[in-house]
């Protein structure tokens, strides 16, 4: 077995490791980002978009007045407050700068992608109705997105873990 399948095998189960430890120190599943892509440059890429990550929000978006209501809109109705902090925590969470997803949201300062994040954060260790739109949101991404971006991944890493270790 060659050094980059070994490490894809290792790779997997670590993670794997991970997520059950956090989940049962925390209660929810974290999102874990392995495979990245690279640019010309070789410039590391998260494998969502932000605008593909955002997506995923379509289904939470709230409504008022006949009208959905977008992450980018300058509005502090909770429900949208929560989804963005949610969508700042992801994004950062896939590698993306503070500066790229203020932009995105918006135009939004770096700053306040911090405190987005904080927030986030805060409400997942204390708030259960909190917790449960996070999971929602993780389940849809990992539903929809997740496969097809990590399917190069998910093809090596599913060989069994004694050829890994052998």
């Amino acid at each position: 077995m060659n050094t980059k399948t070994y490490a894809c095998m290792l790779e997997k189960k670590l993670t794997e490791e991970f997520k059950e430890k956090f989940c049962e120190k925390l209660g929810y599943y974290p999102i874990v980002v392995t495979k990245m892509s690279t640019d010309a440059d070789g410039n590391t890429i998260p494998v969502i978009s932000l605008d593909t990550l955002e997506e995923a929000f379509t289904a939470f978006l709230p409504e008022r007045n006949g009208r959905i209501i977008h992450l980018n809109v300058h509005r502090r109705y909770r429900e949208i407050v929560e989804l963005r902090n949610i969508f700042c925590l992801i994004a950062k969470s896939m590698g993306y700068s503070l500066k790229r997803i203020g932009s995105h949201l918006g135009k939004r300062d770096h700053t306040t992608v911090i405190h987005n994040i904080r927030t986030c954060k805060d409400l997942l260790e204390h708030n259960s109705n909190f917790q449960e739109t996070y999971k929602k949101i993780i389940k849809t991404i990992k539903n929809n997105y997740e496969s097809s971006a990590v399917e190069l991944t998910n093809q090596v890493q599913s060989q069994s873990e004694s050829t890994v270790l052998s």
